[in-house]
């Protein structure tokens, strides 16, 4: 698995939780803010708009050695819409470097979004997720069809 490919598994499983990054992206005001925490460590601080309006903050701390790598990130609604919209996210993803490739292990969301408590673990093996908890399970979505779980599209 590539940079790219964890980047994308990643923005997919926020975007399962609730958190349209999609929306959020087409504003190209985000401002990021980082400090080193520690040697290999960074925090990451985000405030997310979405036509102009704060809608999302966000915190990533991401932590890279040279055979492996980690990060937690926490989402909020943010600004006039927390008002209105309560969310709530933490996700954590572990992983390691071969050669030039990224092996993710592990990764694990949950929080409140979209009026529910959601969360799901998903564990990694030959490239492929395997889903080890989802709760609830969505039956309103389309469920991806298993030729599409070794995200063959970003390799």
């Amino acid at each position: 698995m590539t940079f790219k490919a964890l980047g994308a598994a990643l923005f997919v499983s926020a975007a399962a939780l609730g958190f349209n990054a999609a929306s959020a992206a087409d504003q190209p005001q985000a401002s990021a803010g980082a400090k080193a925490v520690g040697a290999g460590q960074t925090t990451a601080v985000y405030r997310v708009y979405n036509h102009g309006i704060h809608v999302v903050d966000a915190t990533a701390d991401y932590n890279l050695t040279d055979l492996a790598y980690g990060i937690r990130t926490t989402l909020h609604a943010g600004g006039f819409l927390s008002v209105f919209l309560r969310m709530d996210i933490q996700s954590t993803a572990q992983g390691h470097f071969e050669q030039d490739r990224v092996e993710p292990i592990e990764y694990e969301s949950k929080g409140y979004s979209r009026g529910k408590h959601r969360s799901v673990v998903l564990h990694y093996a030959n490239d492929t997720p395997q889903i080890v908890a989802l709760d609830p399970l969505e039956s309103d979505r389309e469920p991806v069809p298993q030729a599409d779980w070794g995200m063959p599209w970003i390799r």
